[in-house]
């Protein structure tokens, strides 16, 4: 009908993939093979998304959704949903040397944990995004994990 009126149906809205650093803060599953993310992007804050097929996915996200592993988070805004849609991770590293030592690990998991419950999804979040990605740093170096703690 439009088109015989001559008007034109409006443009399905183009969703573009957004790449970010990240640190993941928390996940958890949903259903039977998906998982929701929660996210400390460098460029877009705290986000969380859902990651289809997560829990099979040897390809889009090989060992990327795990605390302690920086990576590069390419996903889309999802129309009318907090939720983004997370497509792929790449790692860009791994801090492990610290989750040897109990009292460091236990220091970089409440970092992890103290940011998500602090950090306020959206927010504009490259200061808190450097401020974490130091802390887990210098205990992946081996700092004492109470200067860290307190710094953070």
């Amino acid at each position: 009908m439009a088109g015989a009126l001559g008007l034109s149906a409006p443009a399905p809205p183009v969703h573009r993939e957004i790449a970010t650093p990240a640190f993941v803060l928390r996940t958890r599953p949903y259903g039977e093979s998906d998982r929701i993310v929660t996210l400390l992007t460098e460029q877009h804050g705290k986000v969380t998304g859902i990651a289809k097929g997560a829990k099979n996915s040897r390809r889009r996200f090989a060992g990327t959704l795990e605390p302690f592993v920086r990576i590069r988070a390419v996903f889309r805004q999802r129309p009318a949903s907090d939720l983004v849609f997370l497509l792929r991770c790449e790692c860009l590293g791994i801090l492990r040397a610290f989750t040897r030592d109990l009292e460091r690990y236990a220091t970089g998991s409440y970092v992890l944990e103290l940011t998500d419950r602090m950090v306020f999804g959206r927010e504009p979040g490259r200061e808190v995004y450097r401020l974490v990605e130091e802390a887990l740093t210098l205990l992946d170096a081996g700092a004492p994990a109470d200067p860290v703690l307190r710094a953070f």
